[in-house]
């Protein structure tokens, strides 16, 4: 049975199913929050800073490339006994010339913030001890060592909630419009029409105490009615 949507139809569907939409949103609001909650891992971010005095970008590039390198940050996970192998940490460490200049950033991310800052101040050692012996480039030295960083980079709990309440709405009104597709019920003398293949001529109001049971006043009225019109009735008999 086809269904004309108008804006009017629309807000009489969605107010007839609030309560569903409400429902879905609560649930999915939840979930992103718990999702947050339980199932992501908190990250920390802190770096040190080098001083690198590259001759070309060529060798500039070189040398970020030997950060991240598995042989070099061998060296770290020995020196702090980590749970990780050298592989892994280097996905954990991100090398940067700031702003294309002699300055180069090690940031590191990781679940424990005093930990992340070991691994930068160990890797920005580590690279220029190390380095002069691989390349034989002598003119790097330590800037500045990383400091602890106490707040998150992935505290996403107000931002998955509201994700998820923004994906409940969008779901139970989904939901909602999917039952009224699905509803073949009959519902209105559009319906009827359709169904019956000719036009209604008329509707009867649905029957309830509230419509169907007289007032007094209304019950005094039509009594009232009743004996004027008996009166004129026995005036009329009278004259003749």
């Amino acid at each position: 049975m086809e269904n004309e949507l108008s804006l009017k139809k629309i807000l009489e569907l969605i107010k007839k199913r609030i309560w569903l939409i409400i429902v879905f949103s609560i649930f999915f609001s939840t979930l992103g929050g718990g999702y947050s909650l339980f199932f992501t891992k908190t990250l920390y971010e802190t770096s040190s800073k080098l001083i690198v005095n590259a001759t070309s970008p060529e060798m500039m590039n070189t040398l970020l490339v030997m950060i991240k390198e598995p042989s070099l940050l061998q060296n770290v996970v020995d020196d702090l006994d980590l749970k990780v192998s050298a592989e892994e940490l280097s996905k954990q460490i991100f090398p940067e010339s700031i702003g294309g200049s002699s300055i180069v950033r090690i940031s590191v991310v990781y679940s424990d913030p005093e930990l992340a800052v070991e691994i930068a101040n160990s890797t920005a050692n580590a690279f220029v001890n190390q380095i002069p012996q691989i390349l034989g480039f002598k003119d790097t030295r330590v800037l500045s060592e990383g400091q602890i960083n106490s707040n998150p980079i992935n505290d996403d709990l107000l931002k998955n909630i509201l994700l998820g309440l923004l994906v409940g709405l969008i779901a139970g009104v989904g939901y909602v419009f999917l039952l009224d597709f699905l509803d073949d019920s009959v519902r209105s003398e559009q319906d009827v029409e359709v169904l019956i293949g000719i036009p209604v001529l008329g509707v009867i109001s649905k029957m309830n105490k509230k419509n169907t049971t007289l007032k007094k006043s209304d019950m005094l009225r039509v009594e009232t009615r009743e004996d004027s019109y008996a009166n004129n009735e026995q005036k009329v008999i009278s004259l003749n």
